[in-house]
């Protein structure tokens, strides 16, 4: 997700947890739930996603 403020964002996340749990009987994953400038990227299939592009890595 992506917000203006670092404070909308852990309340968005906030209501997301309350969500899943109450409606759905999910939870996020804390090791891989983090807030983090959109800068650092994320892992996500084998490929590293920055705002611009992806790079995929290859695993041994």
């Amino acid at each position: 997700m992506f917000a203006d403020s670092k404070a909308r964002v852990h309340e968005t996340l906030a209501q997301m947890r309350v969500f899943l749990d109450t409606s759905l009987g999910l939870s996020l994953r804390k090791p891989v739930t983090r807030v983090a400038p959109v800068t650092q990227g994320i892992s996500f299939l084998g490929f590293r996603v920055l705002s611009l592009f992806s790079v995929h890595r290859a695993h041994s």
